[in-house]
């Protein structure tokens, strides 16, 4: 099989560049009045955090997940994460907050810590967030394919 990657949704890129310059603005009104200063100067600065990385995520195309025969690669704003297929248990569709995303389980050899604590709070010891343009069903169908050939 080939390398498959799967960029980022741009229009989800979009979406955070345009909720983060209404919130930003709306921070920086909020530095008029002499009481919310403080407050405003915060949410600025946080909301501004936001600007740039939906900007930084627009020009420079930085989050992916790339899938290969050895395992995937996930890279969010340039830092990245391989897993081998070995080490993945299994994949699974997992809803939180009623969105959709794809939850996996380690395998047993695989040391890591906190996957118990993971797997109570949030059902699964690690998640690929949707993020991508392509439906949840297709990729966790994309990621068993691979999964069963290679691991």
């Amino acid at each position: 099989m080939d390398i498959i990657k799967l960029n980022r949704s741009k229009t989800k890129a979009v979406i955070m560049l345009l909720g983060s310059t209404l919130f930003f603005s709306g921070n920086l009104w909020l530095t008029k009045d002499p009481e919310k200063v403080i407050m405003g100067y915060l949410g600025a600065t946080l909301f501004g955090l936001g600007i740039i990385m939906a900007i930084v995520e627009l020009r420079l195309g930085s989050s992916y997940l790339l899938i290969n025969e050895k395992g995937f690669m996930t890279s969010y704003l340039y830092r990245k994460h391989f897993t081998a297929w070995k080490d993945v248990d299994h994949f699974f569709i997992i809803k939180i907050n009623l969105k959709e995303s794809i939850g996996y389980n380690y395998s047993s050899h695989y040391k890591i810590k906190g996957k118990k604590i993971a797997r109570l709070i949030a059902g699964a010891e690690s998640l690929l967030a949707n993020l991508y343009n392509v439906k949840t069903t297709e990729l966790l169908n994309l990621l068993n394919t691979y999964h069963m050939k290679y691991s």
